[in-house]
C-alpha cells in the first residue's frame, strides 16, 4: 500500500498507521476504504467535514462498527475542532462529526523547537474541554474528556519538559512523547491502544 501525504503531514500519517495497525492486531475485522477502489492511500492533507474522497479504515469490534479517520472537524460547544487522528463510530459523508461520535483522539506534533509546542497544547486543552460533554447533573459543569479518550502525541522526551506533561495530565489528555521509531513510548502507546479497543463502547 503507497501513500499520498505530502511531508508535512508525515508524522501525522506515521501515527495513524501506528494506531491502525494496533487495531488490526485486535480484530480480524478490519478493512481499509479507498475511494474509487486501487491501492493508493489517499491521505487527508486539510481538516474538512467528513469526507469519502479520502481513505479511511474501518473496523468492527465487541459488537459494533467504528472508523479511524483523521483531518476530521468535530462540532464543539463553541466552535468546530479538527482531530488529528480519531476512532468514532460511523460517521456521515458531507457532514460534520459530533463529539458523541469521538471515541479517541490524538493530537499530532512534529516540533523540531520543544518550546514551539506549548501555544499547541492551549489548542489542543482549549479543543478537548469544547468537545466535552456537559454534567448530567450540575448543567454548567463540563466532564472533561468524557465520552472519548484524548492522547498527545510528539517525537520529544518528557523530561525536557515536566510542565507539559503535567498540564496534559490535568486534562485528562494521555501524552505519548518519545513517540517515534526508536522512541521509549512506542510499547506504552501499543499497549494503550490495544487496551482501548477492549473497552471501546
Amino acid at each position: 500500500m503507497s501513500s499520498l501525504a505530502r511531508p508535512p503531514h508525515r508524522y501525522e500519517l506515521y501515527t495513524y498507521l501506528c494506531v491502525a495497525e494496533n487495531i488490526k492486531a485486535v480484530t480480524p475485522r478490519f478493512v481499509i476504504k479507498n475511494p474509487g477502489g486501487g491501492s493508493d492511500f489517499r491521505f487527508k492533507c486539510r481538516p474538512t467535514a467528513v469526507s469519502d474522497d479520502y481513505s479511511f479504515c474501518a473496523f468492527h469490534i465487541n459488537g459494533h462498527d467504528y472508523e479511524l479517520r483523521n483531518g476530521i472537524e468535530y462540532d464543539g460547544h463553541q466552535m468546530r475542532h479538527e482531530v488529528d487522528v480519531a476512532i468514532s463510530t460511523p460517521l456521515t459523508h458531507g457532514a460534520y462529526a459530533l463529539p458523541g461520535q469521538l471515541r479517541f483522539a490524538v493530537e499530532c506534533k512534529y516540533f523540531a523547537d520543544l518550546n514551539g509546542l506549548k501555544g499547541q497544547l492551549r489548542g489542543l486543552v482549549g479543543g478537548v474541554l469544547d468537545l466535552s460533554p456537559y454534567d448530567a447533573v450540575r448543567k454548567d459543569c463540563l466532564l472533561i474528556g468524557g465520552g472519548f479518550q484524548s492522547h498527545f502525541a510528539c517525537q520529544h522526551h518528557y523530561h525536557r519538559r515536566l510542565d507539559f506533561l503535567d498540564y496534559l495530565t490535568s486534562y485528562n489528555v494521555a501524552p505519548l512523547f518519545d513517540f517515534r521509531p526508536a522512541g521509549k513510548d512506542m510499547r506504552a502507546a501499543r499497549q494503550w491502544i490495544r487496551d482501548f479497543c477492549h473497552i471501546l463502547w
